[in-house]
């Protein structure tokens, strides 16, 4: 009888480290920016994550935040700061989503895309496309002129 709660008492710890464990994401991304440029940061809404973004390059840029503050940064400096993404819901069962090169799943509650020289206002890509969806956030971040981005994102959904 006692190996029997040993052995279930392994099997419950292993269950519980193997589900926190699988909470915890990370999603880097970066490329070049030139012209109008989108990043976008979309993630499932039971997820909180921080995302931090770098900008660096040959000049300067304007920048515009989620909330729409404009920033004129000197790229040179490689200029960085970081978001904070607020969990706004609970896990609705939405177990796939995918918008052009943005996909979410179980596995991937977050993700990052960085549309380059987009021409077209308003703008068409896939980012435009996914604001709005029920259970997803996006956070949009627009860079005018050259420079490279990188975004680095930790999350964790439970």
């Amino acid at each position: 009888m006692n190996k029997a709660w040993v052995v279930f008492g392994l099997v419950l710890l292993l269950g519980i480290q193997v589900t926190v464990l699988s909470s915890f994401h990370e999603v880097y991304t970066d490329g070049p920016a030139y012209g109008t440029t989108e990043v976008c940061i979309v993630k499932w809404n039971y997820v909180q994550a921080s995302a931090r973004v770098a900008i660096g390059g040959p000049g300067s840029v304007s920048v515009t935040l989620p909330n729409g503050t404009d920033i004129a940064i000197n790229a040179t400096t490689n200029y960085s700061f970081t978001l904070n993404l607020p969990r706004t819901g609970a896990f609705s069962g939405e177990t796939g989503l995918g918008v052009g090169s943005i996909e979410l799943n179980e596995s991937s509650p977050i993700t990052v895309s960085i549309d380059a020289n987009i021409t077209s206002v308003p703008f068409s890509n896939s980012c435009s496309e996914i604001v709005g969806v029920q259970y997803v956030d996006v956070a949009v971040i627009t860079v005018v002129g050259d420079a490279f981005v990188s975004v680095d994102v930790y999350g964790v959904g439970l």
